[in-house]
């Protein structure tokens, strides 16, 4: 490219075209029902600590099982002054009903995941369900303060209340069972796994705004992987009703109705959320003319960068591409003017800018001003959204181009019309010359004229 010849480069597009209807993360609310206890749903913790809310009453048991020697539970009060503990042989129930709202936050050494799984109790006549777990937390905290009972095991003996504890600190290593017969996570993420898949007696009912999900079919939706942002957990409850079935429930408060935000669904793999997308960089994507690039009669080309940003920060889009709908632009800034027309993303970190190089091949013949051309951009849950770019073509010098040219056309014009006047002169004292030569020469012919003709005459009979 010629040195005089300035690029402006950069990656072009409208924000005002990118103000899409879908985003994440989606505000989801509905439930989903299983008519059996072959399921189990995987929690993740927020950070290392899983929140476990309840409206009225705290209710739960907890009991050792697994524990190293002289492994206990030391109860704190909200001072932090030692006011009990529970050995391996213990069981603690919890059955406290004084406040509006108790929160227990089960706090791990580093982020972790729990597994709730279904046990029904029919020895009573009734279907009691209690939902349970084996987890290994550093230490459990209440707010506000808990009453508990602490049972023995292996004896008979009369039953320890402790009242006033803010806190349950483990100490040595131990895995504790934990058993309520509901829960109410604040998690940044759930996997719901359903043996064989969903059968006719379960119920998917899940909604994104008004628009409802479709449900998975019979056999179908045997994992269900739920995400949300970090910054923003989802609510999930889990409770069997008087009389069943067993329900999933995604509220951010179900008494209200308000739905809780997630930032990715999936089904058996498959997206069911739409990610939204944005532009992060928009400028002009400039080439501005030499003058005398026309002259020299070359296509030029312009590399820069488109910047983008995929759905949700913290959650990973998948199957994301790019296309581009115009010939003339291909991917990667080194590629050749017919190069890569597509680009493909396996993976992409949700929320963190993307740059997609570009190079555009800018020929001769297009004419100074602005020219469009468009990227498609796709991925799973449905997204496709075309991304119109902008290359504006700048000629500063085509007023110049212009005079030069026409200064030149005169000059042409100029000498044509000499070299033609040159040649007229010349033909015109051309044929001067051939009449003075016949005018000299006119009385010898006549004179050898009549000589013949007497001649002819002479011989005739």
């Amino acid at each position: 490219m010629p040195s005089w010849t300035s690029v402006h480069i950069a990656a072009c597009a409208c924000l005002s075209m990118f103000a899409w209807n879908v985003a994440l993360p989606d505000p989801i609310s509905g439930s989903i029902r299983f008519g059996d206890e072959n399921f189990e749903v995987e929690v993740r913790t927020v950070g290392s600590t899983l929140p476990l809310s309840a409206r009225g009453c705290s209710n739960f048991d907890l009991s050792f099982v697994t524990a190293a020697p002289g492994a206990k539970l030391q109860l704190q009060n909200s001072k932090g002054a030692e006011i009990g503990t529970v050995g391996a042989s213990k069981i603690v129930e919890v059955r406290t009903c004084r406040a509006d709202r108790y929160l227990t936050e089960l706090v791990f050494a580093a982020p972790a995941t729990t597994k709730w799984r279904p046990r029904a109790d029919e020895t009573l006549g009734t279907k009691k369900i209690r939902y349970a777990a084996d987890l290994a937390p550093a230490e459990i905290r209440f707010e506000p303060p808990i009453e508990l009972t602490i049972f023995d095991q292996n004896k008979r003996v009369r039953p320890i209340r402790v009242a006033g504890v803010s806190r349950a600190r483990v100490q040595g290593s131990a895995q504790l069972a934990f058993s309520s017969d509901a829960l109410h996570f604040r998690t940044a993420g759930a996997t719901i796994r359903r043996d064989g898949g969903f059968t006719g007696s379960d119920l998917f009912s899940l909604a994104t705004g008004s628009r409802p999900l479709t449900p998975p079919e019979v056999g179908r939706g045997s994992e269900i992987t739920l995400d949300a942002a970090p910054e923003e957990p989802a609510s999930l409850s889990l409770y069997y009703p008087l009389r069943g079935p067993h329900v999933l429930a995604l509220f951010e408060d179900e008494a209200q109705g308000l739905a809780t935000a997630i930032g990715s669904l999936r089904v058996d793999g498959a997206q069911r959320l739409t990610p939204e997308i944005t532009v992060v960089r928009a400028e002009p994507l400039t080439l501005e003319r030499g003058p005398f690039d026309f002259v020299v009669g070359t296509d030029q080309f312009v590399t820069g960068s488109l910047v983008l940003s995929i759905g949700k920060t913290g959650l990973e889009v998948r199957d994301v591409e790019l296309r581009s709908n115009h010939p003339e632009l291909s991917f990667g800034s080194d590629a050749p003017a017919g190069g890569a027309h597509t680009m493909s993303y396996a993976t992409v970190p949700g929320g963190a800018p993307l740059e997609v190089p570009l190079r555009m091949h800018v020929p001769i013949s297009w004419s100074p001003g602005e020219h469009s051309v468009t990227v498609t951009v796709s991925s799973e849950g449905g997204l496709r959204r075309q991304i119109p770019l902008t290359v504006n073509v700048i000629d500063r010098h085509g007023t110049t181009r212009i005079a030069v040219l026409a200064v030149l056309a005169a000059i042409v014009i100029g000498i044509g019309a000499g070299a033609v006047a040159k040649r007229r002169k010349a033909q015109s004292r051309e044929a001067a010359i051939r009449t003075r030569i016949i005018q000299q020469h006119y009385d010898d012919y006549t004179r050898y004229r009549e000589r013949v003709e007497g001649l002819i005459a002479s011989e005739s009979p």
